[in-house]
């Protein structure tokens, strides 16, 4: 019988491509690492943290159907490392991550995003954004949802202030975004809402709720 070989990373041509065969390589050599709760890691921060410090290129993350919540990573890949993919997906709506500060990735050769539920408590500012990658060479964000409060542009002391965003991409070769609900409102909203359904006596759900530490 003829072996086949698998396909590797080199012969990916898109993200996606590139996050199929990770994900499809047996146990011990890649595939997906778990977070969560009875996961590989308790939490994303932690799990990018250590394949990084370990000088694990190819990383590949599931995050479990749950609660999650998600404390900022900042990240620059150096120009002379090896070329360096992440991948990050969920399980669709049964993932839901607090999205405390944002997740700065610089450099990266290829970023995927999938599947991912996340809500911010912060309201990104200044030009930043709740999901930010700068001259990262493919950028994929399919099927996810971002909800949150983001601060407007406003004039400050004669200047123009860029306000933030929930998706920011810069500088990159491919940029893939699709199938994703994108939520943003400015901080006046929430407030505004939550009087109005009270003066009517109406619940909101907890994925319209705001949150205090948004406003600051």
């Amino acid at each position: 019988m003829r072996r086949v070989r698998a396909p590797t990373w080199a012969q990916a041509t898109t993200v996606q491509e590139a996050l199929d065969i990770l994900c499809a390589r047996p146990s011990g050599g890649g595939c997906c690492v778990t977070v969560g709760a009875n996961g590989d890691y308790p939490d994303l921060v932690t799990a990018l943290k250590e394949m990084l410090e370990r000088g694990e290129r190819q990383l590949c993350l599931c995050l479990l159907a749950g609660e999650h919540e998600f404390a900022g990573f900042d990240f620059e890949q150096p120009v002379d490392e090896r070329e360096l993919h992440i991948a990050i997906k969920g399980c669709g709506a049964a993932t839901h991550v607090l999205w405390h500060e944002a997740l700065r990735l610089r450099a990266v050769d290829a970023v995927a995003l999938s599947g991912l539920g996340i809500e911010l408590t912060f309201a990104p500012d200044k030009a930043d954004a709740s999901l930010r990658f700068e001259h990262c060479t493919n950028v994929s964000v399919v099927d996810c949802t971002v909800d949150g409060v983001v601060a407007p542009g406003r004039f400050e002391n004669d200047a123009f202030a860029p306000g933030g965003a929930l998706i920011a991409v810069t500088d990159a070769d491919d940029v893939r975004l699709s199938g994703n609900i994108l939520m943003a409102a400015p901080p006046t909203t929430f407030p505004l809402l939550r009087d109005l359904t009270r003066l009517a006596s109406v619940n909101l759900p907890n994925s319209l709720r705001w949150r205090k530490n948004a406003r600051r």
